[in-house]
């Protein structure tokens, strides 16, 4: 099921790449996985508690198992600070420097709503934004 969900991200981001008039690739992306993906209320509080210069919690959707964050560094910086960020408030890393995707575990699995989570970043002009799914 994982394996498909990545699947449709990189599909929904190669058609994201190839379409110059999308505005917001990025909120397009989030539609190609789930059309009521993100609610359109206020962004609200970080359930990750994440503590970082440059990266900010935009929104999560209804159940809070996919988070959205825009981060100001490019994508190489923002992986790199997300990960530390995470491992001083208790995630510990499960994937490789060199992976795409940025992949944690948290012994107490009630918290932020899941175990594991796996982070992806979309380059943008400000930065990268950071989809967060949290099993």
């Amino acid at each position: 099921m994982l394996l498909a969900l990545l699947l449709l991200v990189v599909l929904a981001v190669a058609q994201c790449v190839e379409s110059p008039e999308l505005q917001n690739g990025t909120l397009r992306v989030i539609e190609a996985l789930d059309p009521g993906a993100l609610d359109s209320d206020e962004a609200g509080e970080d359930p990750l508690h994440i503590v970082q210069e440059g990266i900010a919690f935009v929104k999560a959707n209804e159940k809070g198992n996919i988070l959205w964050y825009q981060s100001s560094w490019d994508v190489s910086q923002s992986r790199v600070l997300l990960e530390r960020a995470l491992v001083l408030s208790g995630w510990q890393t499960q994937s490789a420097e060199d992976e795409q995707i940025l992949s944690l575990s948290y012994a107490q699995s009630a918290v932020a709503g899941g175990g594991s989570l796996y982070a992806s970043f979309y380059e943008t002009d400000e930065g990268c934004s950071i989809l967060i799914e949290l099993l």
